[in-house]
């Protein structure tokens, strides 16, 4: 939800502050197509707008935050591996990104992390990578996302 509004409003939600009209309106043409091709956008808009106590608070704790977070991915992008479980076995009419999540390549105390602890992952880099996106968050989203492609290409396949 996150990621979805921040990546299609960028253009508005970067916008400054001194910025006048004709810099509104270009940023509002370019927000116009992401509207088109999600037709959820103000419902995700919303969603997200509840969440504002959790991002204050996720806001309050951004240095210790930060630097969990950055830690975290340094070690998912050294030790981990994405892995896409089977089709067969999961609920009907569940979310075939379920059947996502990442496990560690050497052997390691810590548990495979889940779908839900992967887009809590991914949200966080979203909110940190506002003031600097690193190779190291763009290499993550875009392992992540090909990971979420590759569970719905599977799903369409029946495997």
């Amino acid at each position: 939800c996150l990621s979805a509004v921040a990546v299609h409003l960028a253009p508005l939600l970067y916008l400054p502050l001194s910025a006048g009209f004709q810099e509104l309106a270009i940023a509002a043409q370019k927000v116009g197509p992401a509207v088109v091709q999600d037709p959820d956008l103000a419902q995700k808009t919303n969603d997200l707008a509840a969440q504002v106590p959790w991002l204050q608070q996720v806001k309050a704790s951004h240095g210790s935050t930060e630097s969990q977070t950055s830690s975290q991915l340094e070690r998912i992008l050294k030790l981990g591996a994405f892995e896409v479980g089977p089709m067969t076995g999961r609920k009907e009419g569940s979310d075939p990104s379920s059947c996502v999540r990442l496990v560690w390549r050497s052997p390691s105390a810590d548990a495979p992390m889940d779908i839900a602890q992967l887009k809590d992952l991914q949200s966080r880099l979203m909110l940190i990578a506002r003031d600097r996106r690193t190779a190291d968050t763009a290499r993550f989203s875009r392992l992540f996302n090909d990971a979420l492609r590759l569970a719905l290409a599977a799903d369409k396949l029946h495997l």
